[in-house]
């Protein structure tokens, strides 16, 4: 399952903002401090900068400069198997088939594809399955309204005093941050109006606990270079239109590569069916986060994530009921036992394919000259042509990696727009 969605999950193309985000990381180690202006723009010069990438571009920066290009390859297959292994443990806890666990999780991953790239929204996904992980340790399967459940959540709720720390580190990784507060006080909204319906207020420790959590995450997104100053830059960031960038526009559902948001979303309701008022509270974050995905392809992979952790469980159910049924229709119908070694071989002969299938895209980071002017940039530094240079906004973070590659030549080099 892990070689399967490894290979269906990595790309080797260069992202267009993957030279920005190790430059900028580049100039942080180098000088020591984190810059208050936009440093590579000649239109905006001077302009406060207030970023909310450091740790990723801190993290892609020193994978480059100290491995490069495999250390790249490295970090972003290290998170890859991270986030997986999460889904895989949390599944199998949850008494999900390997089968299911494979069908869910592949189709995860050919979700989040188009978005797995050289970029700090990675460390989102793998921080949002971090906390779903807590959450598994400390909720269970979300059914709160059953006393055993319960009981368990009394004996396990120190876990969510993991997830301020957790949040302080996504705050200064990535603005997927706020997604994570918003799912975070929405999915302990929603607990704690489920312990208060099923029992009043015998368990208010427990309510007080899951309320302190949520302050403490809260006050964890202040502990940032910019203190509040991130939240009113997050807030005019998401206010703002974003027309040219196509990860802000709705999710094209009626084309080729939507097959597999269809699936995805299939094996939800599939799973989800006969038991939503049982898993009331996962049914109501998930339809939340589709309208979401859908109002902005972006936050698809969030919505995948999260069907990672929540769909194998219940989708188990659904397929054994199923052969449960098949069998009574035909009750010859029964499992054979086999000694052969064909299982086996077929499972290795499948390791084999994707582990060659993976391999195949860690080799480079490949940069498509389809995308990406690359003969421009050689012309320009061939003919030590330099100077305030004007390009589209896609190719502006290219650009400046080549201006920073040879500062001799394009000492004065900047560009109009510089991503940010």
């Amino acid at each position: 399952i892990l070689t399967l969605a490894l290979s269906v999950l990595t790309t080797s193309c260069a992202d267009p903002d993957l030279w920005g985000h190790i430059q900028y990381g580049r100039e942080v180690i180098q000088d020591g401090v984190l810059p208050t202006q936009a440093t590579w723009t000649f239109a905006a010069e001077g302009a406060p900068w207030v970023n909310h990438e450091n740790i990723a571009e801190l993290m892609l920066a020193f994978a480059f400069d100290s491995f490069g290009s495999p250390g790249l390859i490295a970090t972003k297959l290290t998170l890859a198997i991270l986030l997986l292994g999460l889904m895989l443990h949390v599944a199998r806890a949850n008494q999900a088939s390997w089968t299911a666990a494979a069908i869910v999780i592949v189709l995860v991953c050919a979700n989040m594809q188009f978005h797995w790239h050289f970029r700090p929204q990675i460390l989102t996904y793998v921080s949002l399955a971090t906390m779903l992980a807590i959450w598994h340790r400390t909720f269970g399967d979300f059914r709160l309204h059953d006393a055993r459940i319960r009981k368990h959540l009394i004996r396990q709720q120190a876990w969510l005093w993991c997830l301020p720390p957790l949040l302080c580190f996504w705050t200064n990784s990535h603005g997927g941050f706020a997604a994570g507060l918003a799912i975070l006080a929405a999915t302990h909204g929603l607990a704690c109006l489920q312990i208060l319906f099923s029992t009043g207020l015998r368990y208010r420790v427990l309510l007080i606990n899951i309320t302190a959590v949520t302050i403490a995450c809260f006050a964890a997104s202040l502990v940032n270079p910019y203190g509040t100053g991130l939240w009113k830059f997050m807030l005019d960031a998401l206010l703002l239109p974003r027309p040219e960038i196509s990860d802000w526009g709705r999710l094209e559902l009626f084309t080729a590569e939507s097959i597999r948001f269809w699936a995805l979303l299939f094996v939800g309701v599939l799973a989800f069916g006969s038991s939503v008022r049982h898993r009331w509270i996962q049914t109501t974050i998930m339809v939340l986060l589709l309208w979401q995905g859908l109002s902005h392809c972006r936050h698809l992979s969030i919505f995948a994530v999260v069907c990672g952790f929540w769909i194998p469980g219940p989708f188990t159910e659904r397929m054994r009921l199923f052969l449960h049924r098949l069998s009574k229709v035909d009750p010859q119908t029964r499992p054979v036992p086999s000694r052969s070694f064909a299982i086996p071989a077929i499972l290795i002969l499948l390791i084999v394919s994707n582990t060659a299938r993976l391999g195949s895209k860690l080799s480079s980071v490949d940069v498509d000259r389809n995308e990406f002017p690359v003969a421009a940039m050689q012309f320009l530094h061939d003919h030590r042509l330099t100077g305030n240079t004007v390009v589209t906004f896609n190719w502006a973070q290219y650009a400046i990696g080549c201006f920073a590659n040879d500062p001799e030549t394009f000492r004065d080099s900047r560009v109009a727009v510089d991503g940010r």
